[in-house]
């Protein structure tokens, strides 16, 4: 379980040739134990075949790079060369109550402001 002391997290970032920078996902690292947690958005809007080749695999990737060398170094290992199609926000510490799930329908997931603004005619 994470701790709300011993947690930082990212945003993943999708930055598609010509295309604004958008939220696709949310990396959630424990100091402690050296556990990354990763929720990503399952699907992208991209035409770019490389790129959608490339986001099919990298949860897995990551995922399997964190249990071999910890969540640590696959942070740092983002930040360093993280620059072009896949980008990461700075780190933030995880506030009280607030885990993955919930970083990711706030950063992420805006289907529901979506729905929302919908239901109130915007």
């Amino acid at each position: 379980m994470f701790s709300a002391q011993t947690c930082e997290w990212l945003l993943l970032l999708l930055c598609p040739p010509g295309e604004p920078p958008q939220p696709a996902g949310v990396l959630l690292l424990d100091s402690v134990s050296d556990k990354l947690d990763i929720k990503l958005k399952p699907t992208i809007d991209v035409e770019d075949e490389v790129v959608l080749e490339v986001w099919a695999e990298i949860e897995d990737d990551l995922m399997r790079k964190a249990e071999e060398v910890g969540g640590a170094w696959v942070i740092a290992w983002l930040e360093k060369t993280a620059s072009h199609t896949i980008q990461v926000s700075s780190r933030s510490v995880v506030a009280e109550g607030q885990n993955i799930e919930a970083l990711y329908r706030e950063r992420v997931d805006q289907s529901h402001v979506n729905e929302l603004s919908k239901a109130m005619g915007a």
